[in-house]
């Protein structure tokens, strides 16, 4: 990954930096009641009603179920453990009436971890106004990123703009902790870094950092005000055939203190 030029010289902060991120490796099906799946039906404990949006009553698609002692490491013990499930409404609402894509406004989606212990079955296939075939999550493809270059403001890599040439706005990237000083940068260096360097990817995946589309926008805990984590990252039209507004991307965040605390909210361009 690293050669020459500005990869060599951000490579202290990438390596500090670096989180494991996971994609899915999908099977068609439903497997184990309370496995790991996009789309299908959900895991339903003791004969409990499928979970139906507040504001249509209508019973509200499965996007993701997540069984979460099955998780690859580093994220097998991170979450804690159950069964972490998304439900979401797929019909048009006023937006007057909800924001379903802020992290806690829950008319049109329920996020859950249902207990480890819990008694249950997959439930009986309801018409949840998506059609969208179960795959079961099988196994993980593993691989390594690095934050964008706003978070990475905030563990001291500064970006530095020099505007005073309107025609010609040139970057460079300071981090004195580790000694790091790229100079102004080519514009084809500069691509590199936004592009490739400091971009999280997109798409849907475990852990890792978040593709951010607007800017960094991490929920604090209702209970503590801690910065939640990210769990997984859903992307429109991935495994889901969903588009999040304008081409939208979601995250499902955990409270890393209060596990039962978790959440989802999107942005989109």
């Amino acid at each position: 990954m690293f050669g020459s030029g500005v990869r060599k010289k951000l490579k202290p902060f990438i390596d500090r930096y670096t989180r494991t991120a996971f994609k899915p490796i999908l099977a068609p099906g439903h497997g184990a009641a309370d496995g790991s799946r996009f789309n299908g039906t959900p895991f339903l404990v003791g004969g409990e009603p499928w979970p139906a949006c507040q504001l249509c009553q209508k019973p509200m698609p499965l996007f993701l179920q997540l069984n979460l002692k099955q998780l690859p490491e580093p994220y097998d013990k991170k979450f804690g453990v159950g069964v972490l499930q998304l439900f979401y409404c797929v019909k048009d609402h006023d937006f007057s009436q909800t924001e379903d894509w802020a992290a806690f406004d829950h008319k049109t989606k329920l996020v859950r971890v249902v207990a480890p212990d819990a008694q249950g079955a997959i439930a009986a296939p309801r018409d949840v106004g998506l059609l969208a075939k179960p795959q079961s999550i099988v196994d993980w493809e593993r691989f390594e990123e690095a934050l964008n270059t706003e978070e990475a403001e905030r563990y001291g890599l500064k970006t530095i703009w020099d505007r005073s040439n309107p025609l010609k706005v040139r970057t460079r990237f300071v981090c004195e902790a580790l000694d790091i000083d790229t100079g102004f940068l080519s514009t084809a260096d500069e691509k590199d870094v936004f592009d490739r360097i400091l971009a999280p990817k997109f798409g849907d995946k475990l852990g890792g950092w978040p593709g951010w589309v607007q800017g960094v926008e991490y929920p604090s805990c209702t209970r503590c005000g801690v910065a939640m984590d990210l769990v997984f990252q859903i992307d429109s039209n991935d495994h889901v055939p969903f588009m999040f507004g304008d081409v939208g991307c979601g995250h499902i965040t955990q409270c890393p203190d209060h596990k039962d605390v978790v959440t989802f909210a999107w942005a989109c361009h």
